[in-house]
């Protein structure tokens, strides 16, 4: 991805899913830092908890606080795990 914005799930300039332009909601880097941390809670190796760790150091860099991104994923992990029981 990098210096490419890219917007929601649906990724960059994927002509095949959506009609263009496609307007570009944030940075890719925050997408690959997403999943280094679900990377690192789902399968704790110690690759991805230092994956996860160089991540959310470069999200602090970036000024965006990165235990509360941590707060948000497992927040959202839990809601769809109730919705797959129910």
């Amino acid at each position: 991805m990098g210096r490419y914005m890219v917007s929601g799930i649906h990724g960059i300039k994927a002509r095949v899913f959506h009609d263009f332009p496609i307007l570009q909601e944030y940075d890719g880097f925050l997408d690959e830092a997403r999943i280094a941390i679900h990377e690192w809670l789902t399968r704790p190796t110690a690759f991805s908890k230092i994956q996860a760790i160089c991540w959310m150091t470069l999200l602090i860099l970036h000024g965006i606080n990165p235990f509360a991104v941590v707060m948000r994923h497992l927040k959202s992990m839990n809601k769809k795990q109730q919705e797959l029981w129910c």
